[in-house]
């Protein structure tokens, strides 16, 4: 199953990843300062599944990326990883739409990311 994990980095800041069914990066949050800002921030994910909640990007060396926003606000949710391809890119888009709604949360945040 895809799953949303909350991670804890040392300085007791929080994010989360999203990753696929075989454990691969999809995308992944900004950082929070509490952990009930990460939980929020994965529901409001899990909510904001619309096309337009989705910005497909080409960083200036070439690599096709995307941003998941809020639908309500248009805030960064997360971040997608790099592609060399764009047609990449657009698949795991798909995927996201697709899978998150009904992904796992995983609360990883006992260890130390």
């Amino acid at each position: 199953m895809n799953k949303y994990i909350i991670k804890k980095l040392s300085n007791i800041q929080y994010y989360w990843v999203l990753e696929d069914v075989y454990g691969g990066f999809l995308m992944k949050s900004p950082i929070f300062a509490t952990k009930s800002h990460c939980e929020s921030s994965i529901i409001a994910s899990k909510l904001s599944l619309l096309s337009e909640s989705f910005v497909k990007h080409q960083s200036p060396d070439g690599q096709h990326y995307f941003t998941q926003v809020s639908f309500d606000d248009k805030k960064v949710l997360a971040t997608g990883k790099m592609y060399d391809e764009m047609i990449d890119r657009d698949i795991d888009i798909t995927l996201v739409k697709s899978m998150a709604k009904l992904s796992e949360i995983i609360d990883a945040t006992m260890h130390v990311a």
